[in-house]
C-alpha cells in the first residue's frame, strides 16, 4: 500500500465542490483538470481498508499525515475526492470506489478521533515538558517499550532518547509524567489494535516504565552517599550496575561489605559464612537475574582475597 500520498492533493481537489456541484457551463482549466485527474491517480492505488487500518490503529503517516493529527476536516476532505473521483481506473486498471472509501473513512473517523484527541489532550498536558525535552515519545510509542527482566535491559534510549541511567533526577520526573499521561492513550491504541485483552496492556506497560524509572531514580540516590567512594562497585562493561537492581534480601548482604569497608574493618568469620553461603545460592539459582550474579560473583571475591591474603 502506497503511504506517501498527498492528503493535501486530495483536499485541493475537493476545495472546489464543499458547496456543492460547479455550474454546468464552468468548464475547469487544465491546471484544475490535471490535479483532479492527480488526485484520483493517488487514490486508485490504495486499498480503503488498509487506509482505514493505518488510521484506526495508529500505525504511522497515511496519506501525508500522521494518524493522530487527523481531524474530522481531513476525512471530510477525502470521503469528497473519493466521490468526486468515483469509478475513475488507472492505467493498471485500478479503480476508485466511492462507496468503499466513504464507508472505510466513517469507520476509521469512528474508530481514530477519540484516540487522536486523548493523545492531544497528553500531548497538551505535557507541553511544558515536551519543550524541553522534544525527545520525549509519542504515546504509542511507548507500545514498543521492550526490557529484559533477567539481563536488566531495556530500549529507553531508543524510544526517550536517553538511557534512564544516563538522565538527571528532573529528565526521569518528566518522563515519568509523560508516561502516565499516556496511558489511557496506550489503552485505546491495544484495543484498537485488537490485541487487548482483560488487563490494559497500555497501563500495564506504563506501570513497567515507571517501575524502571524509580529505579533508576534509586540508582542516581546511591551516588549521593558520602560513603559512596568506599562501596563495593560492580560493572557490566563500562557501565555500573545499581544495586536497586538487585533484590532487598542481596542488598543487605552487599551493604555487611559496604559497612566493614567505611569501618575500614575486615570481615567477621560469621560474615563470612553468611555472604559465601548467600552467594551460592545466588549463582546456583537459574532464575538470578545478570545483576544479582555481578553482585554475587563480586563479593565472592571480596571473600577469598580476605581468606587469602
Amino acid at each position: 500500500m502506497t503511504r506517501d500520498i498527498s492528503l493535501a492533493a486530495a483536499a485541493c481537489l475537493v476545495a472546489a465542490t464543499l458547496a456543492g456541484p460547479a455550474p454546468a457551463q464552468t468548464a475547469q482549466t487544465p491546471s484544475e483538470a490535471r490535479e483532479a485527474t492527480s488526485a484520483c491517480e493517488r487514490l486508485a492505488p490504495l486499498d480503503p481498508k488498509g487506509v482505514r487500518k493505518v488510521l484506526a490503529q495508529m500505525l504511522g503517516p497515511i496519506l501525508g499525515k500522521d494518524a493522530e493529527m487527523w481531524t474530522a476536516a481531513d476525512y471530510d476532505s477525502v470521503k469528497r475526492a473519493a466521490v468526486e473521483c468515483n469509478k475513475y481506473r488507472n492505467s493498471k486498471g485500478q479503480m476508485v470506489n466511492a462507496s468503499s472509501w466513504v464507508d472505510a473513512m466513517d469507520n476509521a473517523m469512528r474508530e481514530a478521533l477519540p484516540i487522536a484527541m486523548e493523545i492531544a489532550r497528553a500531548d497538551k498536558d505535557t507541553a511544558e515538558i515536551r519543550r524541553k525535552a522534544p525527545w520525549m515519545p509519542r504515546c504509542f510509542a511507548i507500545l514498543e517499550w521492550r526490557r529484559d527482566r533477567k539481563a536488566w535491559t531495556d530500549n529507553s534510549a531508543k524510544l526517550f532518547g536517553k538511557d534512564f541511567l544516563d538522565m538527571t533526577g528532573e529528565e526521569l520526573d518528566w518522563s515519568r509524567t509523560v508516561v502516565n499521561e499516556c496511558r489511557k492513550a496506550a489503552d485505546m491504541i491495544v484495543f484498537a489494535r485488537r490485541q487487548a485483552t482483560r488487563a490494559k496492556i497500555g497501563t500495564l506497560t506504563a506501570a513497567e516504565i515507571v517501575y524502571v524509572i524509580g529505579k533508576a531514580e534509586q540508582a542516581i540516590k546511591e551516588q549521593s552517599d558520602p560513603n559512596h567512594g568506599k562501596h563495593l562497585v560492580v560493572r557490566d562493561g563500562d557501565r555500573r550496575v545499581p544495586l536497586a537492581y538487585i533484590s532487598a534480601e542481596s542488598r543487605m548482604m552487599v551493604g555487611i561489605v559496604n559497612r566493614s569497608r567505611e569501618l575500614n574493618r575486615n570481615l567477621s568469620a560469621s560474615e563470612i559464612v553468611e555472604l559465601n553461603s548467600w552467594a551460592d545460592d545466588v549463582m546456583a539459582n537459574q532464575k538470578s537475574s545478570n545483576p544479582e550474579l555481578a553482585y554475587a560473583r563480586a563479593v565472592k571475591e571480596v571473600v577469598a582475597r580476605q581468606i587469602f591474603r
